[in-house]
């Protein structure tokens, strides 16, 4: 997994400072960094220095030292289905039909 990252090609992911990103990617191509591991082999400081601080963004998450805000969500604390059969449940089928479908639902709430 290691020396798949390290041939990994640098390219850029777009994002807000996509534009600058891709005129860093222009400097290190012209420099001859074409992979994730030639840019992590970079120094840290003398890339800041020449490149700024969006080059040291891209330096962090070639080295996996990146780290990015996510947003969480609070899903509810409980969820509740219920059904009414018609008739007594004289098979596991009825069940497991209705136990699928609340698993679904449940999927989807929590996808959303």
């Amino acid at each position: 997994m290691e020396s798949e990252l390290a041939t990994g090609r640098v390219r850029s992911t777009g994002g807000p400072d996509g534009h600058l990103t891709q005129e860093i990617l222009a400097i290190l191509h012209k420099w001859g960094i074409h992979t994730l591991g030639q840019l992590a082999a970079l120094d840290k400081e003398e890339l800041r220095a020449r490149l700024g601080a969006e080059a040291v963004r891209l330096w962090e998450r070639a080295n996996g030292t990146a780290t990015r805000l996510l947003k969480f969500v609070q899903p509810p604390e409980a969820f509740e289905e219920s059904f009414e059969f018609d008739h007594e449940i004289e098979t596991v089928e009825p069940l497991l039909f209705m136990l699928r479908r609340f698993l679904e639902q449940l999927a989807l709430r929590l996808s959303g």
